[in-house]
Formats: structure tokens, C-alpha cells, sequence
């Protein structure tokens, strides 16, 4: 009897466990979900990997007049650059998805027939800078809705980018890593992967009214949607009736 007992506890078990794994997303865990561009935790990853892999030690020719000097410590970044920096990939991520880090983001097929997913459009099995992003070579995978990983994969993509060429050696070839000045264009290497940034794309409107508004402000005022929409109205200082800060070189 206890046996039989025994026996049919672990066929039902069995089937429950079943059924749970059944119902868990292909994709794995997927962290919290970023659905707009003013959540905290969006600007909190961004800043977190800009500063771990030294982005914040150059800026791209568009940004060349922004204080490059603004007395911080030299070992932790620009504090100038690393603001232009997270304004401009916040922003890039509205242009992507709208800031969606989930299945509201899926773009069923890109220019290379592969679905784009996250904040910032990525692919399973991308990887930037020697790093497999997100632990798989399958395009279908929906690693990329976890916004950590994509946010990630989208500083080191744009470092590999910046830095010209699409070599990935290891995280410990220091001759990749950002110095101090000025790396590469966003309209020119940065379109590589983000389309925005490529002539005749039909946000690339966007991206230059982004791109423009922070090299105007140097990353000082928050994002503003309506600005890269329709690159009006002034955000920021000129928002306020104020004159822009002055640029320091």
C-alpha cells in the first residue's frame, strides 16, 4: 500500500514539476522590467556599465566640445561624459523601443532576418568586445528581454564600435579600452548596428535631434522625448528661458 502510495505521489510530482517548467519563460529570468524611459533603474544599469568599462573616457567627435576636463578623478571617468553618455543611450533606447525592456519591444525580424529584442534591440547570441551577451548562439533566444544583459551588451557593442574594427579580443586586452579624447562617430561607426544612425533610416531624423541636443547642453538636461521626436521643444536651460551652460574646452 505504501508503495502504490508512494508511486502515485511521484507521478503526480513529477507531472506538477513538469507543467511549472513548462510555463517559465523560454528566455529564462529576465530581471525587473523596464517599461519607460524615466525609471530609475534604467539610468542606475546605464551609468553602472558606462563607468565598469570605461565609456566615460571618451566621447564620440559629435560631443568633441564638451568638458573634457571637469576636475574628477581621472581613475572614474568624466563626470561631463559619463552624463553625455547616459542621456544618449537613454535616448537611444526611446528611439529603440520606447524603453521597453520586454516582449513590447520584439522586432519580429531585423535587416539580417534575426528578431531584435530589449531596450536597445539586441539579438541572442550577440557579443561585443570577446563577451558572448547573452550566453547563447541562438538567435531566437529571449535572453534580451533581460535589461542588465542588454544594457550591457549595448556599452560594450558601442565601444567595439567606437574603437573601430570588429575584433572581440578578451576583456583583458587593455589596448581596446577607451582613453581619454575623443573615439570614433556615431554616424559613422555607431551605425554599424543601431540603424537610427544610418542615412535614409527612418528614425535617423531622431538620432540627430538626440545627438544635437546633447552636444548642446553637453548631457546637462534630462531627456526629453519631444526633443528627439520633433527636435522641439527646448528641454532643460533653454527650456526655463535660460541661456545654455557654457562649454568648456
Amino acid at each position: 500500500m505504501f508503495h502504490r502510495c508512494a508511486v502515485a505521489f511521484l507521478l503526480i510530482f513529477s507531472t506538477f514539476h513538469l507543467a511549472v517548467n513548462a510555463a517559465e519563460p523560454a528566455g529564462g529570468n529576465r530581471g525587473p522590467e523596464i517599461t519607460k524611459c524615466d525609471d530609475p533603474q534604467l539610468r542606475t544599469l546605464i551609468e553602472k556599465y558606462v563607468k565598469e568599462h570605461r565609456l566615460n573616457h571618451c566621447v564620440p567627435v559629435e560631443w568633441a566640445n564638451c568638458a573634457s576636463d571637469d576636475g574628477t578623478d581621472p581613475t572614474t571617468g568624466k563626470k561631463v561624459w559619463t552624463e553625455l553618455w547616459v542621456e544618449g543611450f537613454i535616448g537611444l533606447a526611446h528611439i529603440e523601443s520606447t524603453c521597453q525592456s520586454g516582449p513590447k519591444s520584439n522586432t519580429p525580424n531585423d535587416a539580417n532576418g534575426k528578431p531584435s529584442r530589449g531596450l536597445f534591440q539586441m539579438t541572442g547570441g550577440d557579443s561585443a568586445l570577446g563577451h558572448n551577451c547573452f550566453g547563447t548562439t541562438d538567435p531566437n533566444s529571449e535572453e534580451p528581454y533581460n535589461a542588465e544583459k542588454n544594457v550591457e551588451c549595448a556599452v560594450r557593442k558601442m565601444i567595439e564600435l567606437l574603437l573601430g574594427g570588429t575584433h572581440s579580443p578578451g576583456d583583458g586586452d587593455t589596448t581596446r579600452q577607451p582613453k581619454d579624447g575623443a573615439c570614433g562617430s556615431l554616424f559613422v561607426n555607431a551605425k554599424k548596428y543601431w540603424g537610427p544612425f544610418k542615412e535614409g533610416n527612418a528614425n535617423q531624423h531622431k538620432a540627430k535631434n538626440l545627438v544635437n541636443e546633447l552636444a548642446n547642453h553637453c548631457g546637462r538636461s534630462s531627456f526629453d522625448a519631444s526633443v528627439i521626436e520633433t527636435g522641439g521643444p527646448p528641454s532643460g536651460d533653454r527650456a526655463r528661458g535660460n541661456k545654455p551652460r557654457p562649454q568648456q574646452r
